[in-house]
C-alpha cells in the first residue's frame, strides 16, 4: 500500500465533506453551530404573537388570514363616496325673492332647466325665461358670469307678443334681438346692433322699465346659482337612493 501523508489524508477528507462542515471544521462543531443560527431564524420569523410569544401559525397562514378580512363592496364605497360628495356641499340657501324685486318665480320644478318668472306691468304682462342649459360659463360658487335669457311683453286682447333676446351680467344687460310675432307670424327680428345709438337707448329704457333693473338681475344670478346647486343635490340623493335599493 502506497504511503499517503498524514497532511494529504486530512486535506482529501476534509475537501470531500460538505461545504458547511468543511467551514465550521468538525461535525460537533457544525451541528452546535447550525443550532444556534436555526434559533436566531425561529426568533426573527414574521408571525409570532401580538404579545410576542409564538402564535404557531407559519407565515404563510398569516398572510391568507389577513387577506380573508372583508372588505366593503362597490356599491357601498360608492355609497360613502355620494354621501360625502352632499355632505361637502352643504345645504342650499333657502331664499325667496327680494323686496323691491317685482317678479314672482312662476315655474321653478326639480331637475327642470327652464325657469320662468312673470310680474304685471299695468295692463301687460312681463315674463323672463331662463334656461339654463344655455348657460355655458358657470364660476365659483355656481354663480354664471352671464345669463342669456328671453323677456316677453304680453298685452290683453292682442295676439302678439314682443320679445326681446337678452344677456344678464352681474351689474348690466345688453339686449341682442327684438322681435314681435304671434303664434302664425313674426316680423323676422331685428339685430339690436343694427338700431342707431338713439333707438337702443330707448328700447333699453323700455325693458328697464318693465322691471329688468340691478335688483332684478342680482337676484337672477343668485337664484341661478341656487338652483344648480339644488338640482345638483337632489340628482346626488336620487342617485344614492337607487343604489341603495
Amino acid at each position: 500500500m502506497a504511503f499517503v501523508p498524514v497532511l494529504l489524508r486530512r486535506a482529501a477528507s476534509s475537501s470531500a465533506l460538505p461545504a458547511g462542515i468543511r467551514v465550521f471544521g468538525c461535525p460537533r462543531t457544525f451541528h452546535s453551530a447550525a443550532s444556534t443560527i436555526l434559533s436566531s431564524e425561529k426568533q426573527s420569523l414574521p408571525g409570532q404573537g401580538l404579545n410576542g410569544a409564538g402564535s404557531g401559525l407559519s407565515p404563510l397562514f398569516l398572510r391568507f388570514s389577513t387577506a380573508a378580512v372583508e372588505e366593503p363592496t362597490v356599491d357601498e364605497t360608492l355609497i360613502r363616496t355620494l354621501e360625502s360628495g352632499v355632505d361637502a356641499a352643504g345645504s342650499p340657501k333657502v331664499e325667496g325673492v327680494p323686496d323691491g324685486c317685482p317678479f314672482d318665480i312662476v315655474q321653478d320644478n326639480p331637475g327642470n332647466l327652464t325657469v320662468i318668472l312673470q310680474r304685471r306691468f299695468g295692463r301687460e304682462v312681463v315674463r323672463i325665461k331662463i334656461d339654463l342649459s344655455q348657460i355655458v360659463d358657470i364660476g365659483e360658487a355656481n354663480i354664471p358670469s352671464s345669463i342669456p335669457l328671453s323677456l316677453n311683453i304680453i298685452k290683453p286682447n292682442r295676439q302678439e307678443g314682443l320679445g326681446f333676446a337678452i344677456t344678464a351680467f352681474p351689474r348690466e344687460f345688453t339686449i341682442d334681438t327684438l322681435a314681435i310675432s304671434d303664434d302664425n307670424s313674426s316680423c323676422g327680428g331685428l339685430h339690436f346692433s343694427d338700431l342707431d345709438s338713439e333707438m337702443q337707448k330707448a328700447f333699453h329704457k323700455y325693458v328697464e322699465a318693465r322691471g329688468l333693473e340691478p335688483i332684478t338681475i342680482n337676484f337672477l344670478f343668485q337664484f341661478v346659482a341656487n338652483k344648480v346647486k339644488r338640482d345638483w343635490l337632489n340628482c346626488l340623493h336620487r342617485v344614492k337612493k337607487f343604489v341603495e335599493d
